[in-house]
């Protein structure tokens, strides 16, 4: 997990910073994360998608 925090783009004054996590799966790689129109992430919403992410299960489908 990591967080790219970004304060404004060259064009665009609009700050976007991003809170990705990152698991490898039985035979795949696979990445979610969420966008907050902030210069930085602050540490409430980083415990709070932490906790929605880790929360997640992979679930690999079968053919029957």
């Amino acid at each position: 997990m990591f967080t790219i925090d970004c304060a404004e783009y060259k064009k665009d004054d609009n700050p976007e910073s991003q809170l990705w996590f990152l698991i490898q799966g039985k035979t795949s790689f696979y990445m979610c994360f969420r966008a907050i129109k902030k210069a930085k992430i602050d540490d409430e919403n980083i415990a709070k998608w932490s906790k929605f992410f880790k929360a997640g299960k992979i679930d690999y489908l079968t053919k029957e």
